[in-house]
């Protein structure tokens, strides 16, 4: 597999954390996915979605294969990845109580450097990220002061005035109430007609089957199927992955996921 410009392509990755595991974490994955794309790793706790970042990342290196991001190989700086890549942890631990735009200039650090103030570009880049994520009215108020599902736009912001090309997302959703949930898969489709490339994990295979366009079926660290979410998702390679029974079902347009149950053979939520 030849690496191309404009795209993550992984070239048969595998990862162990050590020599001595037997079975590895990520086992002989191959995906190419362009910018301008939304791409859903699915799986149970332990399945290594976070794994898969962390390499794409640069903080850990494939066992064996290759990682190229936008044509040039990943066993680079972290510091030259990020320049690239932003990513959004499920969870951090912010130290401070700071103010919305003094948070979100953090994401400027790396082009700032230690001994330099922001300059008229870095504020820019601030204002544009909270008009684009409609959060102006939130600039001067703190962190302890906004609800969860603001504070999360706003760590959105603080990445996106890093002007990565591709995005990170590790769980956006979790903790989220339903019109939180329904505000980042907008999100998600925003950033991505703005030419992002976005990665995500959840554990909500809906989300993959309507508005997704690649996925990756991660069981116990090997990946099931990858590709074209159209191609890849059905009902038996859900079922396998979540090991439980699940059925594909749509209404109204909209395409759900039912677990089947077992004692009587019919389906529920």
């Amino acid at each position: 597999m030849s690496p191309i410009i404009e795209q993550l392509v992984l070239d048969q990755v595998s990862f162990s954390y050590t020599s001595t595991i037997r079975k590895p974490i990520i086992h002989d994955l191959s995906m190419q996915i362009p910018l301008q794309s939304v791409t859903t790793l699915l799986g149970l706790n332990g399945a290594g979605k976070t794994t898969l970042m962390m390499l794409l990342l640069g903080y850990f290196q494939p066992t064996s294969g290759k990682i190229y991001i936008m044509g040039s190989e990943g066993k680079r700086s972290i510091e030259e990845i990020n320049g690239q890549v932003g990513y959004l942890p499920q969870r951090e631990n912010i130290p401070f109580d700071y103010y919305v735009a003094e948070f979100i200039l953090l994401g400027r650090n790396n082009q700032i450097g230690i001994f330099s103030t922001p300059n008229e570009t870095d504020m820019e880049k601030v204002q544009q990220a909270m008009q684009f994520l409609q959060i102006e009215e939130l600039a001067a108020r703190r962190l302890s002061n906004i609800s969860g599902g603001e504070l999360q736009r706003v760590r959105i912001a603080r990445l996106l005035v890093q002007d990565p090309k591709i995005i990170l997302l590790d769980e956006p959703s979790s903790h989220l109430d339903i019109k939180s949930r329904g505000q980042m898969q907008d999100l998600i489709l925003q950033l991505k007609e703005m030419g992002k490339m976005i990665i995500y994990s959840t554990h909500d295979p809906a989300d993959a089957l309507n508005f997704s366009d690649y996925s990756v079926l991660m069981k116990k660290g090997e990946n099931i199927i990858s590709g074209a979410s159209d191609r890849v998702i059905t009902s038996k390679t859900l079922s396998d992955c979540f090991e439980t029974a699940l059925e594909i079902n749509q209404i109204n347009g909209q395409k759900i996921v039912l677990m089947e149950n077992s004692r009587n053979g019919s389906s529920k939520k």
